[in-house]
């Protein structure tokens, strides 16, 4: 059986024999047919420390020949002191028809694009959101302090006027 899975938990420093070998554990027959590591790029890239509550965040998809049981039970085991998670995402009896695509998982880079620009997107729209917010409050607090200040200025003058008049009396 073809088996694509995606493996979770990794750091973002494993390397790419270190998952070959991961997987290989799950039966000596397995072959590993393709295996994108861009998942740990992208984890090094969004999290400075690698880690959120000391757990990797680092991910990678493979294609591998051999059977889904074998495979589903490396999830949970160790790689690097780590247990990793491995998720089966697809299996068919033979190579799908974009064998011949140089990247195969394109699709789940687009769907992670458009997540992406849609979070940029909320990002954008939030960002407008405060802007105008404090425009507003700005507005509001020098207006504010205009109208003070225009209804204190008789108060003002007549407390000044009062101070000129005790300097006269003496």
């Amino acid at each position: 059986m073809i088996i694509t899975v995606k493996i979770t938990g990794l750091h973002p420093d494993t390397q790419m024999e270190d998952i070959i070998q991961f997987l290989k554990q799950a039966e000596d027959d397995l072959q590993v047919l393709r295996l994108d590591v861009s998942g740990l790029k992208s984890s090094r890239d969004s999290f400075p420390d690698h880690t959120v509550s000391t757990c990797p965040k680092g991910f990678c998809l493979a294609t591998v020949q051999g059977t889904q049981s074998a495979v589903s039970r490396l999830s949970g085991c160790m790689l690097h002191n780590t247990p990793v998670a491995v998720t089966v995402l697809s299996v068919t009896s033979r190579m799908p028809d974009s064998e011949c695509d140089p990247d195969p998982f394109s699709n789940l880079k687009g769907c992670a694009q458009a997540r992406e620009r849609t979070h940029n997107d909320r990002l954008r729209t939030d960002a407008e959101k405060i802007k105008a917010f404090f425009s507003k409050t700005n507005q509001a607090s020098t207006k504010f302090f205009q109208d003070m200040s225009h209804k204190m200025k008789p108060a003002m003058e007549k407390i000044g006027d009062a101070f000129k008049n005790m300097g006269k009396r003496k």
